[in-house]
């Protein structure tokens, strides 16, 4: 994976909410911030799209056969 530059507009008041998350979660700048919130996204998508195609039995079976894994 490549690095790329992206600009984002974020309205004033988000800014400052996110700026005080800042100083909470001890974060450097509100870039890295940022980063962070878009990388958890992305990676919350991703594992998402692996199911995506299964249909409700499919995933109930998968879900089954998981849990009987964590039980062994």
């Amino acid at each position: 994976m490549t690095d790329r530059v992206v600009s984002v507009r974020i309205p004033t008041t988000l800014v400052l909410e996110l700026k005080e998350r800042i100083q909470h979660e001890h974060f450097k700048d509100l870039s890295e911030l940022v980063r962070t919130i878009v990388r958890k996204r992305f990676l919350g998508s991703q594992s998402v799209k692996e199911f995506g195609d299964l249909d409700r039995e499919q995933l109930v079976q998968e879900l089954q056969r998981l849990l009987e894994r964590l039980r062994k």
